[in-house]
């Protein structure tokens, strides 16, 4: 690798940027890897552009931060254009509210550099709020990017997704993940909803691609959380875009089982699945099977062409070839 880009996507976020850029510029990393932080002005109209290279001129930090602009909204947009931009192939996504301790980098570059089968790595995130958490908050904290994505340390593949927050990965596997020809379905927040999706379809499509996914519990960030986040209403908003991505996702869960499942076995799997949803429609309810039977009603969806799903399931299956023919 030839060095380290922080993508930073900021959307009216001058507000927030002086603590997101203090941890950046307080990063300690040897000389000889040389870093980047990339601003991406996703269409903010506070003065975000003009306010990080006053805020960062305030460090001294042989890191350079160069600003860029994106138009279209929505994170994805913005992070495949910091993606387009960046000039090295270890790429850390970092959100205007990610305070990154000062070895995350460092953490980051000694995991992957001799690490080619790992295509994402995740961390664990701290909770930093001007008021105190909500008694609800601990048993929900993984909504908002905090605690801990995995048991232990290693391999978390089977989970199949890592958050975006602080996420790590390679320059060279996102062009194949942003490829123009299969476009991302998930794009980021819709208004009045924190639309969820984003970051398990990057993941999935990084598994799709051969990859495996790492959970690095040394690699802390602190994720600053307002007053605004930290309510009932909010709390609701994040659990109806988890809803309403659930049925894409479950798409992108059966060609990576596909993929996983030898094919003499496929025919059996299938078999099964369809007799547990034939049972379901009797009215006969096999125990511990909901999952399962959630994903042949969505599944149903998806490959019948009027289907409530099928362009989306389409979509899916399109890019899961194209990652078989560039393995």
């Amino acid at each position: 690798m030839n060095g380290i880009s922080v993508v930073l996507c900021c959307r009216n976020s001058a507000a927030r940027l002086p603590q997101t850029l203090a941890h950046l510029a307080r990063q300690k990393v040897p000389e000889g890897i040389p870093v980047e932080v990339l601003l991406v002005d996703n269409g903010s109209t506070d003065n975000t552009t003009d306010a990080a290279p006053k805020e960062w001129s305030k460090y001294i930090s042989s890191i350079e931060l160069r600003v860029t602009h994106e138009a279209s909204p929505g994170v994805v947009h913005a992070r495949i254009r910091g993606v387009a931009e960046a000039r090295f192939e270890l790429i850390v996504f970092c959100d205007d509210d990610n305070w990154l301790q000062e070895d995350y980098l460092l953490t980051a570059w000694l995991r992957m550099k001799d690490s080619n089968c790992i295509g994402a790595m995740g961390g664990r995130g701290i909770p930093e709020s001007e008021i105190p958490l909500p008694d609800w908050f601990p048993v929900n904290q993984t909504g908002f990017a905090c605690g801990e994505q995995w048991p232990e340390p290693g391999i978390c593949t089977d989970r199949m997704y890592l958050w975006g927050a602080g996420l790590v990965t390679r320059k060279s596997i996102l062009e194949k993940v942003f490829h123009p020809d299969y476009p991302m379905l998930f794009t980021g927040h819709r208004e009045g909803i924190a639309l969820s999706g984003d970051d398990m379809e990057l993941c999935k499509r990084i598994i799709l691609l051969g990859y495996d996914l790492y959970y690095d519990p040394t690699l802390v960030y602190n994720h600053y959380l307002p007053a605004s986040r930290l309510t009932p209403d909010y709390l609701e908003s994040l659990n109806i875009g988890v809803n309403l991505a659930l049925p894409v996702q479950r798409f992108y869960t059966w060609q990576i089982l596909k993929k996983r499942t030898p094919k003499f076995f496929l025919p059996v799997v299938l078999d099964w699945h369809f007799f547990l949803y034939l049972l379901w429609k009797l009215g006969i309810r096999p125990a511990r099977q909901k999952p399962i039977l959630n994903f042949l009603k969505v599944f149903s969806q998806g490959i019948r062409k009027k289907g409530k799903y099928y362009d989306e399931y389409q979509q899916i299956a399109a890019f899961a070839n194209y990652a078989n023919s560039v393995l």
